[in-house]
């Protein structure tokens, strides 16, 4: 049997918990350490203020997004919060990338 590909246009990956290891304690941390009062609360895999929803699923702007950060933690620079966004990022392990 032959498959007809030519309609897909795009192919969407999960990177986050499927292909790319995800922290989430190491955002946590970070927050808390740049002034965001209960990281546990506004952010966790568990739960997520909708602040950190929206932005996870595009829905608003990366400069909304800090624009956001900065009022909950207004001590931090920018890149901080950027730094401490990435936080969660881990490894991509080899066998996912083979699959």
């Amino acid at each position: 049997m032959k498959y007809d590909f030519s309609p897909i246009r795009n192919i969407i990956f999960d990177l986050g918990g499927v292909l790319l290891d995800i922290h989430y304690m190491r955002t946590m941390e970070a927050f808390s350490d740049l002034g965001l009062k209960d990281p546990m609360q506004a952010f966790s895999k568990a739960h997520q203020a909708e602040k950190f929803q929206t932005f996870e699923l595009g829905q608003v702007s990366e400069g909304d997004f800090l624009a956001y950060l900065q009022s909950e933690m207004p001590a931090a620079k920018p890149e901080e919060l950027l730094t401490g966004w990435n936080a969660m990022l881990g490894k991509f392990p080899k066998a996912r990338l083979k699959f």
